[in-house]
């Protein structure tokens, strides 16, 4: 009795989830969550990929004491705009594969498979209880297809939810830190790049000649030399601060969907082609009957 107990409890579950609406929406809600924020991420990285390309070139000019010191930026962004194009194709790769998760998950949308799934539920679930029925229905078939279904009905759904979890519980503070890193450092580019383009003005004024006291040439070599200092050490922050972030999305959205798939296909492959006895199954349904 206690096994015909637990089977039909599980087979209730089935059948009931198999129409459960809210599963779906928030499965779906789940996933628009993460495409937006790969999608963000992506943003990012082509942001900073057109500033970067902006400044690649420009130089800041100082004279202290009489003599003349140029700095070159684009020097110091070269390691950062190779880390920022590994890291857009990333990003594309990541969006794609939450491309690819949201026609899976349309699959397990689709009427029929779960009109079949809660037929098939719905008829194991009277066999349990008239053993009779058991040996005029083939229930090794039946089981193979309630297998079939459920990895259609639920895959997706699945490592959606196990990969928002463990974004949640692992990931989620990690992930707002280096986004909120790599905002700054686009300003901080942005605000570079627009400095430069004020000091390309002023020299096509022929106004820069006026700064001769030797004050202000100091002055500004110091703030110059400052800035590239703060941008250098900036720089390598946001680039640990992008393999943080590499390494969320490659988990989340490559690595974990592959693994998902891994085992869908496996149990897909095992109730086609893999051994499976009815026969066993009724009599361990059975015992002690």
């Amino acid at each position: 009795m206690q096994r015909r107990t637990l089977v039909t409890l599980m087979l209730l579950a089935v059948v009931a989830a198999a129409f459960f609406v809210p599963l779906d929406s928030e499965a779906v809600r789940i996933h628009d969550a993460a495409l937006e924020r790969s999608v963000g991420a992506f943003a990012i990285a082509k942001g900073l990929n057109a500033v970067i390309s902006l400044l690649q070139g420009t130089e800041f000019s100082a004279t202290p004491a009489g003599v003349g010191i140029t700095f070159t930026v684009g020097e110091i962004l070269d390691p950062m705009n190779d880390m920022v194009e590994r890291f857009s194709w990333i990003m594309l790769a990541s969006s794609v594969s939450l491309g690819v998760q949201k026609l899976l998950l349309s699959v397990g949308e689709i009427t029929w498979i779960k009109l079949l799934l809660g037929g098939v539920g719905g008829v194991l679930l009277a066999s349990v209880w008239h053993p009779p029925l058991q040996r005029r229905l083939p229930v090794g078939v039946l089981l193979r297809l309630a297998v079939v279904l459920l990895v259609l009905r639920f895959g997706a759904m699945g490592f959606v939810h196990t990969g928002n979890l463990i974004y949640d519980s692992l990931m989620r503070s990690q992930y707002d830190a280096s986004v909120a890193l790599l905002h700054g450092t686009q300003s901080e580019l942005d605000a570079i790049a627009a400095q430069s383009r004020r000091e390309a003005e002023v020299k096509e004024e022929g106004l820069l000649d006026t700064l001769s006291g030797s004050y202000d040439r100091m002055k500004r070599f110091f703030d110059v030399e400052a800035r590239i200092a703060g941008l250098k050490a900036g720089l390598e922050k946001a680039q640990m601060e992008m393999l943080h972030l590499i390494t969320i999305f490659v988990t989340l959205n490559l690595l974990l969907p592959l693994l998902f798939l891994w085992i869908s296909l496996n149990l897909l492959r095992w109730a086609v082609v893999g051994r499976f006895d009815g026969d066993a199954v009724r009599e361990w349904l059975n015992a002690g009957q």
